[in-house]
């Protein structure tokens, strides 16, 4: 059994909860994962890096009931925050999916890639962000949106401040979004900056 619509809130959810409900919701968009949900409704926050391997037909978004939490004040829009806090090196992993939607999750703080697909197909990105990507060392390479081997549209989503490994040198020379071996990736009214090459 999987269930239609899972509820997260990283402020007032538990994992031990069933997420069936907002007053029930889980705390975790890694627990939401599990459980298989069509659709998984996240409240405006900040959450931990997580990680999607086999999985088909989910769709991860914000929680529209919620218009309270301000993320920064150059975003227009509240979203789903995925902070890597610099300890993690990718911020949302996606590994033999089919059928996955991203919608308004911004990712930052990871040390190699915001979001990283493979060997997936029919991946969707709507008005979602990765930004302030660092690097390992100063010859590695880093990455906002990358994909490999995978076939994804994106929408209206922007890429910045990619590829520096130091904090606040203003030095950004990495892939706002990387392409590799076969796979297409569409993109809509996209845009980066503070990256090497797009």
């Amino acid at each position: 059994y999987s269930p239609s619509i899972v509820y997260v809130d990283g402020t007032n959810g538990n994992d031990t909860n069933n997420g069936l409900s907002r007053s029930d919701a889980l705390k975790t968009i890694q627990k939401a994962v599990t459980t298989n949900a069509k659709s998984i409704l996240v409240r405006e926050g900040i959450y931990e890096p997580f990680t999607m391997t086999n999985k088909s037909g989910m769709i991860i978004s914000i929680d529209h009931y919620y218009d309270t939490y301000t993320v920064t004040s150059d975003e227009d829009n509240p979203k789903v925050v995925i902070d890597a806090d610099h300890s993690n090196n990718v911020g949302i992993t996606a590994t033999n999916c089919n059928g996955i939607t991203f919608e308004c999750i911004e990712v930052k703080n990871a040390n190699v890639s915001g979001f990283h697909v493979e060997k997936c197909s029919k991946i969707n990105f709507i008005d979602c962000v990765a930004h302030n990507i660092y690097k390992t060392s100063k010859d590695a390479t880093s990455f906002g949106f990358r994909f490999i081997s995978a076939d994804a549209d994106l929408y209206n989503c922007s890429a910045y401040n990619i590829g520096t490994e130091t904090v606040g040198t203003g030095m950004y020379d990495c892939d706002g979004f990387n392409i590799h071996t076969t796979g297409t990736a569409n993109l809509y009214n996209c845009s980066a900056y503070n990256c090497e090459d797009d």
